[in-house]
């Protein structure tokens, strides 16, 4: 818990965050639904919504993890 804490207050995590909350915002501003999805970070650098179990079991949990 206390590694937690110290790698979420590093200054990276802190803009990863806001980054993807201000994608979320936009795109909830847009219209679109964006209730139990994830913003996904595409290899050219633009968000789009993702379902979030989809994007989340991309990098592991539970079972299926990515590494081992």
């Amino acid at each position: 818990m206390e590694y937690d804490k110290q790698y979420n207050a590093r200054e990276d995590r802190k803009a990863y965050r806001r980054d993807h909350g201000r994608a979320r915002y936009k795109a909830k501003k847009m219209g679109m639904a964006v209730t139990g999805r994830d913003m996904s970070r595409n290899s050219d650098g633009s968000y789009s919504v993702e379902d979030s179990s989809t994007n989340r079991a991309r990098n592991g949990h539970g079972r299926n993890r990515r590494y081992r």
